[in-house]
């Protein structure tokens, strides 16, 4: 600036004839030097300004705001997760808790009624062909009511206990499963940057009671079905074995009735 403001300033006085100018005119003219230097720098500044701003990396600038960016970003990611996984392990718990209730509930019944009809029906089956087999048609006859009476009473107890079991693994792991993704979900909500302790304490009923009820909800619609299917499959199998034996006991009595 300075040197654009001398030049300028030499521009100048070589328009005037200062050897024919009186002293008084020369020092009116130093105000006329002081303001043709001043535009001169002003201008000369900007330039070297405009200069200076092309030669830097606006390239390297932008990485710069850009991975200031990410670390806050990151910072923020981190956070929504931690909140995030209480949420949701609270919501796991709770659909987990609920979920057990509904597999004790509901699987006994509806294993024990479907053990029952399986080992009603498997232990007809077999008891006819057992007492077939010993004495004949009629054999056949008591042997399918013995074995039905004898399946249907095992059926029962195993398909209840079966039933139970089978109920509440299903009951927990679909309450867990479905609690869980409740509260990841509510969690998502109400997360913001800054939230407090005393926000996040209050927030963690609100994740208990989406958890139990999404857990409710689940495990009401699988349970039954799932505790029946398991109680079929364990009331056929001992009937199997009960209904034969009732049969051929029932067959046998029919035989010594008739030999005697």
């Amino acid at each position: 600036g300075g040197a654009a403001g001398e030049k300028a300033a030499q521009t100048e006085l070589g328009k005037l004839a200062l050897k024919e100018m009186p002293k008084e005119k020369i020092a009116q003219l130093r105000g006329l030097f002081t303001e043709v230097g001043s535009k001169a720098g002003k201008e000369s500044g900007l330039s070297i300004a405009q200069s200076v701003m092309k030669k830097i990396n606006m390239e390297a600038v932008m990485v710069e705001v850009k991975e200031a960016a990410a670390v806050s970003a990151e910072k923020y990611a981190i956070k929504a997760r931690e909140f995030q996984r209480l949420a949701t392990k609270i919501a796991e718990e709770a659909g987990g808790r609920i979920g057990e209730e509904i597999g004790e509930e509901l699987g006994g019944e509806a294993g024990e009624e479907a053990g029952g009809a399986a080992g009603e029906r498997v232990g007809r089956e077999a008891g006819e062909k057992a007492g077939f087999e010993l004495v004949g048609e009629e054999g056949g006859k008591v042997g399918a009511i013995a074995g039905a009476k004898a399946g249907k009473k095992f059926g029962l107890k195993v398909g209840r206990d079966a039933g139970l079991k089978c109920g509440i693994e299903v009951g927990r792991l679909e309450g867990r499963t479905a609690g869980a993704a409740a509260g990841a979900a509510e969690a998502l909500k109400h997360f913001k940057i800054g939230i407090t302790k005393d926000k996040v304490a209050s927030l963690k009923r609100l994740f208990a009671e989406v958890g139990t009820k999404a857990g409710y909800e689940a495990a009401k619609a699988k349970v039954a079905a799932a505790a029946a299917k398991r109680g079929e499959e364990e009331g056929s199998k001992f009937a199997l074995e009960h209904g034969r034996k009732a049969g051929i006991a029932a067959a046998q009595k029919l035989k010594d009735k008739e030999d005697k």
